[in-house]
């Protein structure tokens, strides 16, 4: 797990200054109280998705920066069907990043209530991530 921890400075610092360029950006898990930045529109996000002129059915991956536990993660969530990979959760060690998260989830749009069950999730797992350097599956999964 060293590998992942050196940067971890470098990513809260990273994540606290997009946090603060753009602090409507930013949003907080309803359940848990999570921080997280996302890079994509949620399909439910009806205002946004009117703005940008997309479809809710386009929202079939949500990628966002997720501070938990003293780090900061990429997490991409996926609906089933947009990569090769099964239903499930997948993690990899990235130089830059730290850890790349992966959730495959159900083959619908995804609103952010499914995102944040994706976090939910993924919390369990935190403490039992390896080194690989490839996209493997989450002990127990």
């Amino acid at each position: 797990m060293s590998q992942g921890r050196r940067g971890v400075k470098a990513r809260l610092a990273a994540f606290e200054a997009r946090a603060s360029y753009a602090p409507e950006d930013v949003l907080r898990h309803v359940q848990r109280g999570w921080r997280y930045i996302p890079v994509h529109p949620f399909a439910d996000e009806d205002l946004l998705l009117k703005r940008i002129d997309w479809e809710a059915s386009r929202c079939l991956r949500v990628d966002a920066y997720w501070e938990c536990e003293g780090d900061v993660y990429f997490v991409q969530v996926e609906a089933e069907g947009q990569t090769e990979r099964t239903r499930g959760l997948y993690y990899r060690l990235t130089d830059a990043d730290g850890f790349n998260l992966v959730a495959i989830v159900d083959g619908h749009p995804i609103a952010r209530e499914t995102f944040e069950s994706a976090l939910t999730r993924l919390a369990l797992h935190l403490q039992a991530l390896g080194t690989s350097e490839h996209l493997s599956a989450l002990p127990g999964m």
